[in-house]
């Protein structure tokens, strides 16, 4: 990817707390916007609006979804912030945002699409209910959709594909494949994962540190020489259990996918992970792979004592 595309300067849209597209897109030459920076800029521009462009305001308040709840009321006003800054100071340009479900890029995308010489790319942080996010109905300056998942992957390769032939979107695979490797030692990966039904924070997350501290005190874990517990990144403050040693063997991390990782034995519970495997170690019967909503004690021992007959 070079600077500009078809002649029109890249701005990748970043937010300090996701872990988005800062993670996918590698070249430095786009242009960064920060998020929270921007809205202070958008709040100004709106002011100025109310005094110069009301009726511009109106008209783009008119598109917007009729929704009337406290989640879309706060999607309304970063719209119009939103609208009033890209009016002001954007023409003909790219927008690189993250994922839609998120209430400021959502905004993004509502104020964006309204100026149709801006062409917009999304991506995903994950593949988790990739083919409800395929069949959004996005607006028509949506161009290309990104998704990271191991480039071997079949069963996501397969739904891009179909998807591209029947949309005007390109839909593109990020390859994203882990950097895991299987191994005659005696160690065992966890990959922590949550059902995303339920908002991480504040009061889930008490439920998933309970879950990873019971981990620890399963017995079976005495037949493994290590145990690694993979923490989502919204989560890595929970290494600070490393302190209370609860068993030597069992350590939190954050995983890193520049270094080599050699397990003999894996479990994950999370989407993402589970779609960035490469297929060879996907395949193999000591890696049992699961979604967010099983995670959980029992089925955890499960899977552990499945690996002991």
């Amino acid at each position: 990817m070079n600077k500009t595309e078809n002649n029109k300067p890249v701005f990748l849209w970043m937010h300090s707390r996701k872990l988005l597209n800062q993670y996918f897109i590698k070249n430095k030459n786009y242009q960064k916007l920060n998020i929270n920076f921007n809205l202070l800029k958008a709040f100004i521009s709106l002011c100025l609006s109310f005094i110069f462009q009301r009726n511009f305001l109106f008209n783009f308040y008119l598109t917007l979804p009729k929704e009337n709840n406290i989640k879309y009321f706060l999607i309304k006003i970063y719209s119009i912030m939103f609208a009033s800054l890209i009016r002001n100071q954007f023409g003909n340009a790219i927008f690189i945002i993250g994922d839609v479900s998120y209430p400021t890029y959502q905004s993004l995308l509502l104020s964006s699409s309204y100026f149709k010489k801006i062409d917009l790319w999304i991506i995903y942080q994950g593949t988790g209910s990739i083919e409800e996010k395929i069949n959004i109905k996005y607006p028509s300056n949506v161009k290309k959709i990104f998704f990271p998942f191991a480039k071997d992957s079949l069963s996501e390769n397969t739904i891009l594909k179909k998807a591209s032939k029947l949309n005007k979107i390109e839909f593109i695979n990020i390859d994203t494949s882990l950097n895991i490797n299987l191994s005659n030692n005696n160690n065992l990966a966890i990959f922590v994962g949550y059902n995303k039904k339920y908002n991480l924070y504040p009061f889930y997350v008490f439920n998933i540190i309970k879950i990873i501290l019971n981990i620890s005190l399963i017995k079976e874990l005495d037949n493994f020489d290590s145990v690694i517990i993979f923490l989502h990144p919204r989560i890595e403050f929970i290494r600070f259990l490393n302190i209370f040693i609860l068993k030597s063997r069992v350590r939190y991390r954050i995983f890193n996918n520049k270094t080599k990782n050699f397990y003999k034995y894996v479990i994950s519970y999370s989407p993402t992970i589970n779609s960035s495997f490469k297929l060879k170690i996907k395949s193999n019967k000591n890696v049992l792979i699961d979604i967010g909503k099983n995670f959980n004690i029992k089925d955890i021992k499960n899977k552990i004592r499945t690996f002991s007959k």
